[in-house]
């Protein structure tokens, strides 16, 4: 311990030569008080590039989506998140994925798949820093297991930069040390040292080229129990600078995140059973969610095939009936706090109809 207060003194005074494995200890140390968060967040994804270069429709790939997120000093993480397109009311998949003792577990929801199974395999740190994932701008992944020791040994300081007003410190990592013959990738992280150890900005670096960022990030200062100033990331935005292999100067996709006031719970002593994909009891929800839970896994009243096939000709057949359902829906703002959602009255009598849009587009779009 105060080892690393010494270290992150004289990072603050404007030393920042210090080794890989003393800074991963540093950076630890910084996040100790935590141990563990959970909240609600929502966000957007869309095409930004230039027109033209897409051979499908950029629409398809616009979406709006909200989510829990909890994640535990030990490793433990739960994403559960629902996504649809702007242009639809309701919602048209819920991914569902938990990472506990080193197996991740993912399930997808779809109205007409309700008897899919599970997926579980090895997981490790970083396997949830993906679309439409809070880890786009927390980084508690990065600092807790992603840097391993090969990692920690291509460590190298930049020095101190200024990012958003604050003094960040520059460190540089080989994302994968000793392998490849081509351009090396590296991340690269601006840490706010001062508030918490988070990265205000970061990028993984080919060469010289972008490949993807993370910036724009927001602090805000929380308090729990034992730790009256805990920092944590409010908000941000993540680019993708690539389509396939190819590396654009300028942004191709594009993803806003912001968490939802007055969702986060710090150290609230988070239990595995928490950690399950069926499973939620105890985290943060907003009551739009709670309700769709209940029903996007209420089990159909009569079986129904699931096969792709079979599921996908009885989407087409009551696609025409579902539109006409969905005509008189009105887009929904995204300013408020639950501007994900319509009003809960609409979902008794649409939800499965206009989810049923959805179904056919994402099932099209999964199978192109």
């Amino acid at each position: 311990m105060l080892q690393s207060l010494l270290l992150a003194f004289a990072l603050i005074d404007g030393d920042p030569t210090v080794d890989g494995p003393q800074f991963d200890r540093l950076m630890k140390n910084r996040m100790s008080v935590i141990r563990d968060v959970s909240f609600v967040f929502e966000g957007t994804h869309q095409y930004v590039g230039a027109k033209g270069v897409l051979k499908a429709n950029p629409e398809e790939f616009h979406e709006v989506f909200q989510g829990t997120y909890a994640r535990r000093a030990d490793g433990a993480t739960m994403l559960d998140v629902y996504h649809r397109h702007p242009d639809h009311a309701a919602v048209y998949v819920r991914d569902t994925e938990a990472l506990l003792n080193g197996r991740l577990t993912r399930l997808t929801w779809l109205p007409e798949l309700k008897q899919i199974k599970p997926a579980s395999i090895n997981g490790a740190p970083g396997a949830l820093f993906h679309q439409n994932s809070a880890e786009r701008i927390l980084f508690f992944w990065c600092f807790g297991g992603f840097l391993t020791d090969a990692r920690l040994k291509s460590f190298h300081s930049q020095g101190w930069e200024t990012i958003d007003g604050q003094r960040c410190l520059h460190v540089r990592f080989d994302l994968f040390p000793g392998i490849g013959t081509g351009p090396k990738e590296f991340l690269h992280f601006w840490v706010d040292m001062e508030r918490g150890g988070h990265p205000l900005k970061y990028e993984t670096r080919r060469g010289e080229e972008v490949v993807n960022r993370t910036d724009q990030i927001v602090l805000k200062r929380f308090s729990a129990s034992g730790a009256p100033d805990i920092w944590l990331p409010v908000s941000g935005r993540y680019q993708t600078f690539t389509a396939g292999e190819k590396v654009f100067k300028s942004p191709f996709f594009e993803e806003t995140y912001s968490v939802v006031g007055k969702t986060v719970l710090l150290n609230s002593g988070l239990k595995d059973f928490q950690f399950d994909v069926f499973r939620q009891e105890g985290l943060p929800a907003t009551p739009q969610m709670k309700m769709l839970r209940k029903e996007i896994e209420k089990r159909p009243t009569k079986a129904s095939r699931t096969d792709p096939r079979s599921v996908a000709k009885d989407l087409a057949m009551r696609l025409e009936e579902a539109q006409s359902q969905a005509k008189g829906l009105e887009a929904v703002p995204e300013s408020s706090q639950d501007s994900f959602w319509v009003n809960a009255s609409q979902f008794g009598l649409v939800f499965l109809g206009v989810a049923l849009i959805g179904g056919v587009g994402y099932y099209k779009w999964k199978n192109k």
